[in-house]
């Protein structure tokens, strides 16, 4: 791979490796995950939202949340919340760790089936209020008028 000639090519590597002008930034994210990241980062339409596994659309949010790409979290949010039945303990996880009390709220519902210790493992990167609201609403949260 070549190094780009000015500052305003960027070129993203399948190591992850972010090269600007001669310098070289290591990323923890997968190419994948930046390559769909980036176009969110421009003043020009966003990328059409795809079918993405619940594994890349969790590192594309946590990437988001990471670099503060707020087009990219907000998208990746309502999508979420399409995973709430499949996916719900990690989705609680993910947003007790940035303060999504919707998405907390309406996850909350769907680990009624759960072992209460995986339910709380999950709570554990919540603010006490959100483990309030979610132990509040319970498995009627979406009767409750919680919604995005």
């Amino acid at each position: 791979m070549s190094v780009p000639d000015t500052p305003d090519e960027v070129v993203v590597s399948e190591n992850s490796t972010l090269l600007i002008s001669s310098s070289e930034v290591h990323l923890t994210e997968s190419a994948s995950v930046l390559e769909i990241l980036f176009p969110f980062m421009y003043r020009r339409p966003q990328p059409k939202v795809k079918k993405w596994e619940f594994s890349v659309l969790l590192a594309l949010a946590e990437a988001a949340e990471k670099y503060e790409v707020f087009p990219a979290m907000q998208v990746c949010q309502l999508i979420m919340a399409r995973y709430v039945e499949q996916h719900p303990l990690q989705l609680l996880d993910y947003a007790g760790k940035h303060g999504c009390a919707k998405l907390a709220a309406i996850t909350a519902s769907n680990t009624a089936g759960f072992e209460a210790e995986k339910v709380q493992e999950s709570l554990t990167r919540t603010k006490p209020w959100q483990r309030g609201v979610c132990q509040a609403i319970g498995p009627n949260a979406g009767e409750q008028g919680v919604r995005f």
